[in-house]
């Protein structure tokens, strides 16, 4: 005797239409039992109408021929974009201003390294002045210990 298992499918919830779902609260419109994998909404039967559990052509279940659950995903996806829109307006805000403040930092460093060149430049020309100064000092005390030689043969 041979046995058959029956498969049976795992449900995992779409996070779009959940947050869809969250955002309108209308079960109705985005009801997903999709066990068949062919983008149907609440039937296994494998048509593609996507319209509900009616079957007949028409969109929606009130069988008048009006696209009703699709006009309830449009509000419920108009309902969540108005939601996060002040969101993404923040978030832009916050790019420009990341962008500013990146700006002045590479302003402020450039700047720090045209001060630190001029800098280093003025120290640079220091030293030369200190050399230049230290070697009239030098100068200037051997001619002083010239003339002091002088002065005290002159006064002997």
């Amino acid at each position: 005797m041979t046995s058959t298992t029956r498969r049976i499918p795992i449900r995992r919830p779409n996070p779009v239409v959940a947050g869809l779902t969250a955002t309108t609260g209308s079960a109705r419109a985005l009801r997903v039992n999709d066990y068949d994998s062919d983008d149907d909404f609440n039937h296994e039967d494998g048509n593609d109408d996507s319209n509900g559990n009616d079957n007949n052509g028409n969109d929606g279940n009130d069988n008048d021929g009006n696209d009703d659950d699709f006009q309830v995903c449009i509000q419920a996806l108009n309902n969540r974009l108005s939601a996060i829109q002040p969101s993404i307006q923040r978030r832009i805000q916050v790019d420009r201003y990341q962008s500013l403040i990146d700006q002045c930092i590479r302003d402020l460093c450039r700047d720090v390294g045209g001060l630190a060149h001029a800098v280093n430049a003025m120290q640079r020309a220091q030293d030369q002045e200190m050399i230049r100064v230290n070697a009239e000092l030098a100068e200037l005390r051997a001619q002083l210990e010239r003339e002091l030689r002088n002065l005290s043969r002159r006064s002997t």
